[in-house]
């Protein structure tokens, strides 16, 4: 038996199918104009919850423009300046990400943008060979858009957007040994000692190369670099300690200070930003297949497997959160290997017998 749908009120609008769209379409007067958009529901409880919350806008006054004057451009531009007002440091990434969105939905109403129109364009980015992680932020910036959108009274509400799994998480590292022969391999004009202070640290790349000799301080210790909240990603000031090898770094780095470069890390004075064939030679040399970020992955794991404790690694490697931190801790065969071999050495100590010969029981 089928329920009958009761007539709503007059000015409350209503719902209706439209040709061609899996979605349920909502018609309601604004201001004495007809609006029409897609509720971006097939369910008819959704849709109908997406107009009474359009209606009850609407009656508080609180009634965005139509939505048909909206286009994805507008959006886009609207999310670049929430970057630019707040200083976001990725920036530069989410401007890439803008690009490509304009160029292919820019001209087109953002009332119109549906599901499966997105999971098209994210699968013919892949036909492209870019990674799910690079489309899921580009959908992420779109959403952030539309949210934007919303949030300003010039959505009603967003699209849903597809989700594209995750598979491509490096576990990728270096021990000590091989790292020693990869920094034999590359130039020593400065990029030697940067990546050596890499794999020590395991600081972030953007962060090491922004340090400056007017962090460095002196301690009744020794010596310290207080690098400023604006230089790191977590937006944290944070400390580190001068001290191993990274004492013989700084001195190497003193002796090749240029003025009035502020840099400690440089090359023939200029920022060291990119390196990628001087490290692909050094690596091809090394026979060796890491990537620059793999430095910090295996710093982390010199820490743990030295003992230091989780907090104390934190604290020298910058992470914020334990989760992703304990993304970083690389497991290898070898190391299960020696848990197995602790674990059996338990065992042949708990079923040994007694000195003299007695059993457990003390009989002899």
């Amino acid at each position: 038996m089928t329920t009958a749908r009761s007539r709503r009120p007059k000015g409350t609008g209503t719902l209706y199918r439209r040709k061609g769209s899996a979605y349920w379409w909502m018609r309601i007067t604004v201001d004495g104009r007809e609006e029409r958009s897609s509720t971006h529901q097939t369910n008819w409880n959704g849709a109908m919850k997406v107009l009474n919350a359009r209606a009850t806008a609407i009656r508080k006054g609180d009634s965005p423009r139509p939505a048909t004057a909206v286009r994805v451009n507008d959006l886009l531009e609207m999310l670049a300046a929430d970057y630019e007002a707040k200083n976001r440091k990725s920036l530069k990434t989410v401007q890439g990400h803008i690009e490509v969105l304009k160029a292919a939905l820019g001209s087109r109403r953002a009332a119109d943008i549906r599901y499966d129109e997105l999971l098209e364009f994210g699968r013919s980015w892949q036909r492209d060979d870019l990674s799910p992680a690079t489309i899921n932020r580009r959908f992420a910036a779109l959403r952030r858009a539309y949210n934007l959108g919303c949030r300003a009274g010039r959505l009603s509400s967003p699209p849903a957007f597809p989700s594209f799994k995750e598979d491509n998480v490096r576990q990728g590292f270096v021990d000590p040994e091989d790292f020693g022969r990869l920094l034999q391999q590359l130039p020593d004009d400065g990029l030697r000692d940067f990546v050596e202070w890499l794999g020590i640290t395991g600081q972030r790349r953007g962060e090491a190369m922004k340090l400056q000799w007017s962090y460095l301080h002196k301690t009744p210790k020794g010596e310290e670099l207080r690098i400023p909240a604006s230089d790191t990603k977590t937006g944290r000031p944070r400390i580190i300690p001068i001290a191993g090898r990274l004492v013989d770094i700084l001195r190497r780095r003193r002796k090749r200070r240029r003025l009035p470069c502020p840099l400690i890390f440089h090359r023939n004075g200029q920022r060291i930003w990119e390196f990628r064939k001087s490290w692909r030679t050094a690596a091809k040399a090394a026979s060796l297949d890491v990537l620059p970020h793999d430095l910090r992955r295996s710093a982390i794991r010199n820490l743990m497997t030295t003992g230091v404790d989780q907090a104390t690694a934190m604290k020298v490697s910058g992470h914020r959160t334990a989760d992703v931190f304990r993304r970083y801790q690389i497991v290898t065969t070898d190391d299960q290997a020696r848990a197995l071999e602790r674990v059996s050495a338990l065992h042949r100590h708990a079923s040994a017998p007694a000195r003299g010969g007695a059993d457990r029981s003390g009989r002899r």
